[in-house]
């Protein structure tokens, strides 16, 4: 599957709620996140390589909450956090008094080691990077949100 370029602007919602990225690629590159919510809620990642290549996280939300990493490699090299909110931790949605649990790093790479600007980082909320999580040379997880 092929998504560059897209744009998610203001007043958009995508859901790639509970998608099984098993095998072969998909490509979100350059896509530009400008507004709006997207979510990979529950999503699992277990065999595929997912490109966020080149693309920008300017504005909105981007989430990846109960998400699993299990094999395969989800590469944001060349990426700019500069405004989104991009979040792999938990996080509580008051109107349901619920808790999303956290992404599950459970093998595979989650590649952020090469992104171009690291100036609004994404949320973890971890103490310690889990293993296959890769992050630019001296950020360290416990420093991020």
């Amino acid at each position: 599957m092929v998504f560059d370029e897209v744009e998610f602007a203001d007043g958009g919602c995508v859901h790639f709620r509970l998608a099984e990225f098993r095998s072969g690629s998909v490509r979100f590159d350059r896509v530009v996140f400008s507004g709006g919510w997207v979510t990979f809620d529950s999503a699992r990642f277990t065999g595929a390589r997912v490109n966020f290549r080149d693309a920008s996280f300017g504005a909105g939300e981007v989430r990846f909450e109960d998400a699993e990493f299990s094999d395969g490699v989800v590469d944001f090299a060349g990426s700019a956090f500069t405004g989104c909110v991009v979040g792999f931790g938990e996080r509580r949605l008051e109107c349901l008094h619920v808790t999303v649990p956290p992404a599950r790093f459970t093998g595979g790479t989650v590649d952020l080691s090469r992104a171009a600007t690291f100036a609004h980082p994404p949320h973890f909320g971890l103490r310690t990077a889990p293993e296959g999580l890769l992050l630019p040379p001296g950020t360290h997880v416990r420093d991020l949100p």
